[in-house]
């Protein structure tokens, strides 16, 4: 989406660092699950060795911020096309339905 939105909307300075700054936070979030779901025991060889004593964190924690912060990209992803939706020179009932447009292309 946000390759779309950058073939679309790139035009403007503002726009393309909010895309740049989307892109930034999505491959953060990506290594950082990663990296956490590889650290989920401590030391990660206790994983498959079942001699090696490990210490595991809190799962539910994990998870619970993971799919939170998951919700508020998708969030920020879904409503950046709006404000530039807003400023064409359309009907609002065109707006109103390119921005849903936009919003079920993102599901």
């Amino acid at each position: 989406m946000l390759s779309l939105y950058w073939r679309l909307f790139g035009v403007k300075t503002a726009f393309r660092r909010a895309v740049h700054v989307l892109w930034i936070l999505c491959a953060m979030w990506f290594l950082g699950v990663e990296l956490g779901t590889l650290m989920q025991c401590l030391p990660p060889q206790g994983l498959w060795d079942f001699k090696v004593t490990c210490k595991y964190f809190n799962e539910e924690l994990f998870f619970l911020t993971t799919e939170l912060s998951n919700c508020l990209i998708d969030v920020a992803i879904i409503i950046l096309p709006i404000q530039e939706i807003i400023k064409l020179q359309l009907p609002i009932r065109s707006k109103v339905f390119l921005s849903l447009i936009f919003m079920v292309g993102t599901l």
